[in-house]
């Protein structure tokens, strides 16, 4: 590029320089300027959020996953409860919720609703191990071909359901069948957690749990009214289709990713599948160290 500095003697005296000086400074100003690779976003913003002390927080900050996380994930593993492990590896990657102290907010972790943990395990993933999740040897479930290979984004692939009001939604009516109906709150992770607290539990044991800490009051067919939290062996008198339409009802009202439930069309059959990432595929790395 040609020196561009000339002084007003130097430019009447020649113009056709002038000129091509000034077109230099127009080409340079036209190249594109050099792209900056940034880390991963250390921000997620969660899809209902925590309501504390009169202040919905919705953002949280998280941070890379360190060998010191390795070694209380790798003791949190061999806990026979699941979702122990889950709770641990968000206790070890959340900075803090909003703008209070890593302190308060691990004390309020267990109380977030499931969706906005599960947004919240995403985050920490991204910002450890980068967006892109590779699935290895998938298998349609459609014609049967399996692939070496295949790429998501959890930004872009992974569908999302948000709350605008989660004061109020996260706690609703089911209507039930003979005029029955239940006052439900969502589940939480402390509650997820609780269900698999006792090893050996049959499925239906596991949803009694699961029922009694998220039914508040469930009016019969009869139009008697039960406090399930005075009386959680309650839930087991409710009937099988009771049963499952309220746990129906929780699962689709959770907000959060669904990153087990992604779409995309499967080019080989043309089929829409889904196919669903557990944490075993957003960890993989991590849990071999393990």
């Amino acid at each position: 590029m040609r020196d561009t500095a000339m002084t007003r003697e130097e430019v009447l005296a020649n113009p056709g320089a002038a000129q091509a000086a000034l077109d230099d400074v127009k080409s340079a100003a036209k190249s594109p300027l050099p792209t900056a690779e940034f880390p991963p976003d250390d921000m997620v913003k969660l899809p209902a959020g925590y309501l504390h002390e009169g202040e919905l927080i919705r953002r949280v900050t998280v941070r890379e996953l360190t060998g010191e996380d390795e070694e209380a994930l790798a003791r949190a593993i061999q806990n026979p409860n699941p979702y122990h492990f889950l709770d641990v590896l968000v206790s070890c990657g959340v900075e803090r919720l909003g703008t209070l102290s890593r302190e308060a907010s691990l004390a309020i972790l267990p109380d977030l609703l499931v969706g906005d943990r599960d947004e919240i395990i995403l985050g920490i993933r991204r910002v450890t191990y980068g967006d892109t999740v590779e699935v290895f040897n998938w298998l349609c479930p459609d014609c049967g071909r399996r692939i070496d290979k295949i790429e998501f984004s959890l930004t872009d692939d992974v569908e999302r359901t948000t709350m605008q009001n989660p004061a109020d939604e996260s706690r609703f009516e089911v209507k039930l069948r003979n005029n029955a109906s239940a006052i439900v709150n969502l589940c939480t992770a402390r509650v997820l957690a609780a269900t698999y607290e006792v090893d050996g539990l049959t499925l239906p044991q596991r949803n009694d749990i699961m029922l009694s800490k998220c039914v508040e009051l469930w009016t019969d067919s009869k139009g008697q009214r039960h406090l399930i939290p005075g009386f959680p062996s309650m839930v087991r008198q409710m009937s099988t289709v009771t049963r499952q339409t309220i746990l129906r009802e929780l699962s689709k009202r959770q907000p959060g990713p669904r990153y087990n439930e992604i779409r995309f069309k499967h080019e080989e059959c043309g089929s829409e599948v889904t196919l669903a990432l557990g944490i075993a595929d957003l960890f993989r790395d991590l849990l071999a160290g393990l």
